[in-house]
């Protein structure tokens, strides 16, 4: 065109023609062009000075910086994605420390200029004070997406417990075998809940791929809500659990259940149905809830037990039921040495009941001294009578033998209770605690002289009578073919040893055997895996016991593992002395020394499917309390994805916090 041109003004600038002229009066550069060649320096000079041209230039450098209008636009994009993604971490990380600390979500109203509008909101509200996210989420127009409603909360949720769960099956499907423990419980909408959780054993490893730990886990799955109890019922719900998994049925090695027959069954039961897919799949009986009938049976059998225990519970009926009576006691309790507090009978938990009955022990003359105080001060009739009521029962000599007596029989079995509610303890340590309760019940039987001795030191203190009582003793019908008529025990001692202690005693020691045969044939099966007994054992019993083992698992130990166990013994039998568990004995084997698993991998799998049977059912029970603190009278009609999700987090909060 012969024309010269300013690029800058020919693309930004705001001077156009005049009607009429194919050119800029003012600013010819950017429209028309210029052909005035003999003056083009000059023309050149003052338009490089001219305000249009400057204008044109700022916009040229910002157009040129600013690139395209797609880029400027994906800018945009990008900076409210990162806002977008700011708010999400914060409303997930709250979602977890609410759900963590069993707190509820949702108030009265949704609305954040009212009150009662729940913890989630609130804090919310609270945070954007300090958090400029949170405030510029808050400033946004009213209709605009915030993502605070219920159904996001909800949404949340379950994609925190999605990843949790997510976490639990990867580290199930890895694991060489698995456990199941389940147990159920009536919720506060009347609802039977199934806990499920699964016990497996998991290899920590450090960053260089080494092994650094051996871990027994028991981790909570979910709860399920039953609506057929049956055999055949429960039977599906954890098939189906299994297969939702991807996990193989046969690999499962324990059943963990309480002892009711819908669950111990032996012809139609649910750990007869699920050993018959997996033959090697093992039901344990409850230890614990084991070891509570065999205190029930052995304490309800006599009437003068019965009894003491009901005088207990009154006791703390009495003082628990009053402040000022406790606050008498409390008084009584300043005035001489530090003592425990009274507590009631667990409901449940016998060894439990060990506090109750050594805080009474303890405190026995400060009970007796309120008793009596309260006797002849107080102006209450009805508080009077209450008061000689207990006083009288606890007078007798035989009570003050009986809080002895019982003191010694719940401090055995506390030791044993309290053990077993430990996850990483086996059947074999679970084993040996409950043989040394059935050896300690014996020496207790007799020892009814120096108990007496010692009830005697109590009641002489109080000035009590140190003889029991004398009750008339009941005549036997005797009939006309019968030689000689019953012995009747005229000594108030004799008759109370033969009648309450020896009975007591002799029901106690056979529960404690009878009960626990099951455990003890399971024990057999995996003994030759002991520490204690590889290295007390002979070659030849360790070889005989490990081809037995051998033999029944064939499918996943070969026949080679009769050699290897003696290789064991022999190549590390200083060290295998000081070993005192079979967890032990595993991290001895694949954890301090992993060069082993290579050697000995008969070994190694054989002591992960013995660590793998469950002892308890202490995890499921422990999933009830966050059960009863999680959906509770206000929160009773929370739905079951969001319970189950809530009850994950805040159980398995150690895997949800990474």
């Amino acid at each position: 065109m012969d024309r010269v041109y300013c690029q800058p003004c020919w693309l930004f600038s705001h001077e156009t023609a005049s009607p009429g002229c194919s050119f800029s009066l003012q600013n010819p550069w950017g429209t028309a062009g210029l052909n005035d060649w003999r003056h083009l320096s000059q023309r050149i000079r003052s338009h490089e000075s001219s305000a249009h041209h400057a204008e044109a230039c700022v916009v040229y450098d910002q157009w040129r910086n600013s690139k395209t209008i797609e880029e400027a636009l994906h800018g945009s994009l990008q900076e409210k994605t990162n806002f977008w993604q700011k708010v999400l971490e914060r409303l997930l990380n709250i979602t977890l420390m609410l759900a963590m600390c069993n707190l509820p979500f949702r108030g009265s109203s949704e609305d954040f200029s009212k009150d009662r509008k729940g913890s989630f909101l609130s804090i919310i509200q609270l945070l954007a004070k300090y958090d400029t996210v949170l405030d510029k989420l808050l400033q946004l127009p009213k209709g605009s997406p915030k993502y605070l409603s219920p159904s996001i909360q909800n949404e949340l949720i379950s994609l925190l417990a999605e990843e949790v769960l997510r976490d639990i099956k990867s580290e199930l499907q890895s694991a060489p075998f698995f456990a199941i423990i389940l147990d159920t419980t009536q919720d506060v909408s009347k609802k039977d809940q199934l806990s499920e959780v699964f016990r497996y054993v998991k290899i920590v490893y450090h960053d260089d791929g080494t092994p650094s730990e051996l871990k027994v886990v028991e981790a909570f799955n979910s709860f399920t809500e039953v609506e057929d109890s049956s055999a055949i019922g429960l039977h599906k719900l954890i098939t189906d659990s299994i297969q939702q998994k991807r996990l193989d049925i046969k690999k499962c090695r324990g059943q963990g259940y309480d002892g009711a027959a819908v669950m111990s069954g032996k012809y139609s039961g649910l750990q007869k149905r699920i050993q018959d897919v997996a033959p090697h799949d093992y039901y344990v009986h409850c230890a614990s809830h084991n070891l509570n009938l065999v205190l029930k049976d052995a304490m309800e059998a006599v009437t003068e037990t019965r009894k003491f225990y009901d005088t207990i519970e009154s006791v703390y009926r009495f003082f628990g039921h009053s402040i000022v009576r406790w606050q008498k006691l409390q008084n009584v309790q300043e005035c001489s040495s530090p003592n425990p507090t009274l507590k009631t009978l667990n409901p449940t938990r016998w060894s439990g009941r060990y506090d109750a009955v050594y805080a009474l022990k303890e405190r026995f003359f400060d009970v007796m001294k309120c008793l009596t105080h309260i006797i002849l001060t107080s102006t209450k009739p009805k508080e009077r009578d209450e008061a000689m009521t207990i006083k009288k029962q606890m007078e007798n000599f035989d009570f003050v033998f009986m809080l002895v007596v019982q003191c010694k029989v719940l401090q055995i079995v506390n030791i044993p209770s309290k053990a077993m509610q430990c996850k990483t303890i086996d059947l074999i340590s679970a084993h040996k605690l409950l043989q040394t309760a059935a050896h300690d019940i014996p020496q207790l039987r007799r020892s009814f002289d120096a108990v007496i001795k010692e009830a005697s030191s109590i009641a002489s203190q109080w000035g009590l009578p140190r003889q029991f009582l004398n009750k008339r003793a009941k005549k036997t019908k005797t009939y006309f073919d019968e030689i000689s008529e019953g012995i009747t025990l005229s000594d108030p001692k004799k008759r109370f040893r033969v009648t309450v202690f020896h009975p007591m005693m002799d029901k106690l020691s056979c529960q404690l055997i009878n009960r626990f045969e099951g455990m003890k044939s399971v024990v057999t099966t995996y003994q030759v895996l002991e520490p204690s007994f590889l290295s007390s054992a002979s070659h030849l019993d360790i070889e005989v016991e490990a081809k037995k083992y051998a033999d029944k698992f064939a499918d996943n130990v070969s026949p080679l593992f009769p050699s290897q166990m003696l290789s064991i013994k022999t190549s590390f039998k200083e060290k295998i002395e000081h070993l005192k568990s079979a967890k032990e004995m595993a991290s001895f084997l694949i954890v301090e020394n992993a060069s082993l698993a290579t050697s000995y991998p008969d070994v190694c799998t054989t002591y992960m499917m013995y660590l793998t049977v469950p002892v308890t059912v202490a995890t499921a029970e422990r999933s009830f309390s966050k059960l009863k603190l999680i959906k509770n009278f206000l929160r009773s009609s929370m739905s079951q994805e969001r319970l189950s999700g809530l009850s994950l987090l805040s159980i398995e909060n150690e895997r949800a916090r990474f």
